[in-house]
């Protein structure tokens, strides 16, 4: 007879599974742990190359060294009654921000002809602006007034105490710090899609002022628009001096090209005299975007690190600061997925994220700007550009919290603001010359050393440009611009009429950046 099966013999195969699924779970943690330990070594040995080549180069990433040290309330600009405290919370604070938006041009209806926009550096159409201040609440012109530039110019009578206020600070306050700040810390998604904060009551200020400054230089007032280049020029001093550093660059840059326009009216009019032109001077002569700039971006690179120190710390709140609350911070999941995944991630991938980052500013940004200045950040930011469009550079790894911020277009119009200080300098003396002389000299060697130290370079190393211009009786100066070629040796051709586009050679557009003067009819 034959026995019957042990009935203890099945349990044995489930028994083997079993133990296969450990040894297996057993692996596999072995390895989940060898992967953490080999990318957290990986991380901070990356890490440590970098902050020792930081070292080499003598960078820091000690963010509160980059901020522009205390100011003195009666040497305060910005301490000035007007606008004391106005980036505040409490409601002395809100008044002195309508009192600032009363200055809006925007009107609360939308039916007018003309708008901000067309603060361009042509000549202004005074009856198309006294058509859109009619339909502000705050600026409307007195009716009575035939001449349509003094009807602009008298609009602004009900705020000459405002103005006189802040020229007076602009004249006994050397300094200019709005404390507590105006801009907030912007998120990065203002940066990247805006470049600045949304508009303060502070911005519609020097857009008021410009509007000021070139109505009375249109009705022959050039000395009052002069009173005003002191106030302007301390609110490009406490845009540049917010914390956020970036932002204050590019803010700054804006107020800069008002000052530009203010200049251009009175240069293309000569209703500057001698003193006049001197102060214009002193302003052009203390501009020093390359020094703003590298400040801005050591402060970029010492904040992004920051932002990833903090992910370590407090991941949620890091996130919410840096992209922002509302529609992008929920919109899909996005930011509830990146908190998620930073749980999981090994430490040692933000530490590789630091690294990447800062090698990335040494080779494209700071180490250029520093050694060779402003174009020569262009031209390497346009390489890296293109590589990256071309797929010829594969994207870094661990940079996908990276700053969008610069980009190469932004750099491009802070290269045109500088050479635009450089040409109007040169400009100014010119019209020295001319108030000595009555006529334009054959060179720019002329001008010195009376009018100028030395006559300024241009990109490529050699002089600006200059032609004397028979057909205004007037002059040319130009730059050959970031492609170093004299493309159209100071006569560019008309400006491309682009639809919805006001026209004009934009620094994006231009081969040269030509300052020259319209025709005049014979």
């Amino acid at each position: 007879m034959h026995s019957p099966p042990d009935a203890a013999d099945p349990p044995q195969k489930p028994g083997r599974v079993r133990r296969f699924l450990r040894k297996a779970f057993l692996v596999v943690l072995l390895l989940v742990a060898a992967f953490y330990l080999i990318e957290n070594w990986r991380g901070a040995r990356a890490w440590k190359s970098a902050q020792a080549r930081l070292a080499a180069v003598g960078e820091s990433l000690d963010i509160n060294s980059f901020q522009p040290p205390p100011v003195k309330p009666e040497e305060n600009f910005c301490a000035t009654p007007a606008l004391d405290g106005i980036g505040g919370d409490d409601d002395a604070a809100e008044t002195k921000r309508q009192r600032l938006f009363k200055l809006s041009l925007d009107p609360h209806s939308r039916s007018g002809k003309i708008s901000t926009q067309s603060l361009t550096r042509e000549p202004l159409d005074w009856v198309a602006w006294r058509q859109r201040l009619e339909t502000t609440k705050h600026l409307k012109p007195p009716g009575g007034e035939v001449d349509p530039a003094r009807a602009v110019a008298l609009s602004f009578q009900p705020h000459e105490a405002l103005f006189d206020e802040l020229i007076q600070a602009a004249s006994d306050r050397p300094h200019a710090r709005f404390q507590p700040p105006l801009l907030q810390r912007p998120t990065r998604t203002t940066v990247r899609f805006l470049g600045v904060s949304s508009p303060t009551p502070f911005q519609h200020l020097t857009t008021a002022l410009e509007l000021k400054a070139r109505v009375l230089l249109a009705i022959g007032e050039a000395e009052q628009a002069a009173l005003l280049l002191p106030v302007v020029v301390r609110c490009r001093q406490s845009m540049a001096a917010e914390p956020s550093r970036l932002v204050g660059l590019y803010t700054s840059l804006s107020v800069d090209e008002q000052i530009s326009r203010i200049l251009l009216d009175g240069l293309r009019s000569r209703a500057w005299q001698e003193h006049h032109l001197k102060r214009w001077d002193q302003h052009l002569l203390s501009s020093t975007l390359d020094d703003q700039s590298l400040h801005a971006l050591r402060w970029e690179m010492a904040d992004t690190v920051r932002f990833v120190d903090d992910l370590q710390i407090r991941p949620a709140a890091a996130l919410e600061e840096w992209y922002g609350e509302g529609e992008y911070y929920n919109y899909d999941g996005r930011m509830r997925h990146r908190r998620v995944l930073l749980q999981i991630v090994p430490q040692g991938w933000l530490l590789q994220h630091k690294a990447v980052w800062v090698n990335r500013q040494l080779d494209h940004s700071l180490g250029p700007l520093r050694d060779h200045g402003l174009l020569a950040w262009y031209q390497a930011e346009s390489a890296y550009a293109a590589a990256s469009r071309h797929g010829q550079r594969p994207a870094p790894a661990y940079s996908a919290m990276a700053s969008w911020f610069p980009s190469h277009w932004r750099i491009l119009r802070l290269l045109f603001a500088d050479t635009d200080a450089r040409l109007l300098h040169t400009a100014c003396a010119l019209e020295r010359y001319f108030l000595r002389h009555q006529q334009y000299p054959e060179t720019l060697a002329a001008l010195q050393p009376d009018l100028m130290a030395e006559v300024p370079n241009d990109l490529d190393g050699r002089p600006l440009r200059y032609a004397r211009d028979d057909t205004n009786d007037r002059y040319r100066v130009w730059s050959v611009g970031p492609n170093l070629v004299d493309d159209w040796q100071g006569q560019p051709p008309p400006p491309k009429m682009v639809k919805g586009r006001i026209p004009g050679h934009s620094p994006e557009e231009a081969l040269d950046w030509v300052l020259a003067f319209p025709a005049t009819p014979r």
